[in-house]
């Protein structure tokens, strides 16, 4: 068994299989037991009243789906994830989660060395506690220049289906001279509608951050 520490905890890799068709299509089924590495505490009581805490540590069983299809200049792509959990009540919880998607690129953009892409994808998730995107829509555009730089700017746009909320992101890069590479990137949020807790809690948390890279 294949073991690597993730940042929630353990994962532990039960079973996997990966195959791959003429470059073109390429599918990856995956179950895996991910240990938290956080430590909860039940409150049962015993016979005599009393109270003990009993540490616990929960644990997830994930059946995964990875697969992509190369259709010309089209990337179909599709991920499910099927989890066997526990609630903060340790109660059990079965949940499942999906994204379906495409990328369209136009290569040599009029007659340029700029390929231009076009992304579409829908998220679900029906665990509403672990993921903002429980029911959304998601549009891109990335824009590789095929320069000697390596410049690219990738924007986005994940809408809300249930309350119309917006998160947007942009993020470019840009390599200067030999060693150097600059990084942009930036996340804002518009039209929170006032059930969305998740993204209520970061409406006022606008971030644009420029980053400096220095190669050895």
């Amino acid at each position: 068994l294949a073991l690597e520490q993730a940042e929630r905890g353990t994962r532990r890799i039960l079973w996997s299989f990966k195959k791959h068709w003429h470059e073109a299509v390429s599918i990856l089924l995956i179950i895996t037991m991910i240990t938290s590495s956080l430590l909860f505490f039940q409150l049962p009581k015993v016979s005599n009243g009393q109270v003990e805490l009993v540490p616990v540590y929960v644990q997830t069983r994930q059946y995964g789906l990875d697969s992509q299809y190369i259709l010309g200049d089209m990337l179909l792509k599709l991920e499910l994830l099927a989890r066997d959990s526990h609630q903060a009540d340790f109660s059990k919880k079965q949940s499942f989660a999906g994204v379906a998607g495409l990328e369209y690129t136009f290569v040599g953009l009029f007659n340029s060395a700029i390929d231009l892409g076009l992304i579409a994808e829908y998220m679900y998730d029906d665990w509403q506690a672990l993921t903002p995107f429980q029911n959304d829509w998601m549009t891109g555009l990335r824009l590789v220049f095929n320069d000697q730089q390596s410049s690219e700017l990738l924007i986005g746009n994940i809408f809300d289906l249930d309350d119309g909320s917006q998160l947007w992101s942009l993020e470019a890069s840009r390599r200067i001279g030999d060693n150097w590479k600059l990084e942009l990137t930036g996340r804002w949020l518009t039209n929170v509608g006032n059930d969305n807790s998740w993204y209520q809690v970061y409406k006022q948390d606008d971030l644009v951050s420029l980053r400096g890279v220095y190669y050895f």
